[in-house]
């Protein structure tokens, strides 16, 4: 039998307690779990049991499954509400009534409408937990963290106003001083007919650069669709080791931009002296999001991270996996192929990279440095090109000089050319390929790869594809 309970809002823990009482095992679901379980005041003493529910995995969030279970099938969606995925999979429209849904008061006794409003959502809940009765791999860590996320989200990050000011007065500055640089070149910020500007004088300097090196095949990257030059670091390659002013100019005050209106604005900040993230529980590389600020990723150097600080009477806590990746390889391989090496050296309590060192070196693993450990993390194939100021250039050819390569910073997303540390020559190596339509890369089994995109399974008659 299928019922619908509709409780007042202050007969809720009583409602719970009996609830509990008679039903010690029993499975919810809802549809954004975070904010329901907030309502229902999770960390209250009588909801112990709710308590235990998430974290025996007993707490099911249908748009967390939703989001998996369309990721599963090569889909994204961008959107989750409920009504659109019960329109989605059940074909059931589930309308917003403005007139009922602003009517509700506390203490009033309910019409039918107002009953029957109350009881879509729960009953719509119920529909989609039959249509997606089953749990998938990750569910249960996806769901809980989205709700620890959201629970940092509701309490929020405390500020440090003097010092978000001040940093703010000195990033504006900064900015005002390239701006200058900007309009003595014609381009005004904030104008309109800004980006016609921009594309005539990149395209001036374009050709300088093709007259000075006597070579026109020097050429700044373009959009595929306009055509328009993109100031990247890779389409600057042209430039070499040399620095135009108004390119210089552009690029500082686009960053500085970015980092007043993203991380130092007061707009953020609410009555309580915090800000308060709100978070997307998958994107379509597997991780998380955040908005309001970007928390899960403060820039390093611009000192952004100080604006953050505890409240009055309490502390900030930084904790770190160690060889988290690893650990997440280790046990992929023994789940899927029924061994890994790597598992049985990390559960000996060894440091797999010192391990690994010891190997390639040579060496006792008790003689193994702090610099062959950082060395014997990874390994490319001797033919992968590198990109250079000068283009693109074999790993043999670079090897032990000190040629600039280019290099991506996971923190800031930025890319640059750097000078290689160290260059490490190992010998006999087992290698995986990476292979599509847009690279071919031989690297040692732990090497790790920046991506853009999760590897998605997805089933086709006859076989297995992977995208």
């Amino acid at each position: 039998m299928r019922r619908v309970d509709i409780v007042p809002a202050h007969l809720i823990p009583k409602y719970l307690q009996e609830f509990y009482r008679y039903n010690s095992n029993f499975t919810v679901a809802f549809h954004n779990a975070p904010f329901d379980l907030d309502v229902l005041k999770l960390r209250e003493d009588y909801n112990a049991p709710l308590l235990k529910a998430v974290q025996d995995g007993r707490v099911v969030d249908t748009g967390v499954r939703y989001i998996l279970r369309e990721m599963f099938m090569g889909r994204m969606p961008h959107k989750w509400r409920l009504d659109l995925v019960v329109w989605n999979l059940l074909k059931i429209a589930l309308p917003k009534d403005d007139d009922v849904r602003l009517s509700f008061r506390p203490g009033m006794v309910l019409s039918q409408a107002q009953l029957e409003y109350a009881a879509k959502d729960p009953a719509a809940t119920a529909l989609l937990l039959e249509a997606m009765p089953e749990a998938l791999p990750t569910e249960h860590l996806q769901t809980i963290g989205y709700i620890a996320l959201s629970d940092i989200g509701r309490r929020g990050m405390f500020v440090d106003r003097d010092y978000m000011s001040r940093l703010r007065q000195e990033f504006v500055d900064k900015k005002l001083v390239n701006d200058e640089v900007l309009s003595i070149y014609g381009y005004y910020p904030g104008e309109s007919g800004n980006q016609t500007v921009l594309q005539t004088l990149l395209s001036h300097i374009e050709g300088s650069l093709q007259m000075l090196d006597n070579d026109p095949s020097k050429k700044f990257r373009r959009t595929k669709k306009k055509k328009e030059i993109q100031l990247t670091d890779e389409s600057l390659v042209i430039l070499g080791s040399r620095e135009h002013p108004l390119i210089k100019a552009y690029k500082d005050s686009e960053h500085q931009g970015k980092i007043i209106s993203t991380y130092l604005n007061e707009g953020l900040v609410h009555v309580d002296n915090a800000v308060h993230p709100s978070f997307t529980p998958l994107v379509k590389t597997g991780r998380t999001s955040c908005r309001g600020p970007n928390m899960q990723n403060l820039p390093r150097k611009e000192n952004v991270r100080g604006i953050y600080i505890p409240r009055p009477g309490y502390l900030l806590y930084a904790a770190d996996y160690s060889q988290l990746e690893l650990c997440a390889l280790a046990q992929s391989c023994y789940t899927v192929y029924g061994r890994s090496t790597m598992r049985e050296v990390i559960n000996d309590g060894v440091d797999l990279h010192t391990w690994f060192a010891s190997i390639v070196l040579n060496k006792d693993i008790k003689d193994v440095t702090k610099a062959d450990r950082q060395m014997a993390k990874a390994c490319y194939s001797r033919d992968t090109e590198l990109l250079t100021p000068s283009g693109w250039v074999r790993i043999d050819e670079v090897y032990n000089t000190d040629t600039p390569v280019m290099q991506h910073n996971p923190e800031t997303g930025e890319m640059s050319f750097t000078t290689a540390l160290d260059w490490v020559h190992k010998k006999d190596q087992r290698l995986i390929r990476f292979e599509n339509d847009y690279t071919d890369t031989l690297v040692t089994p732990d090497h790790r790869v920046i991506c853009n995109q999760i590897w998605l399974c997805t089933r086709k008659p006859g076989r297995r594809s992977y995208s």
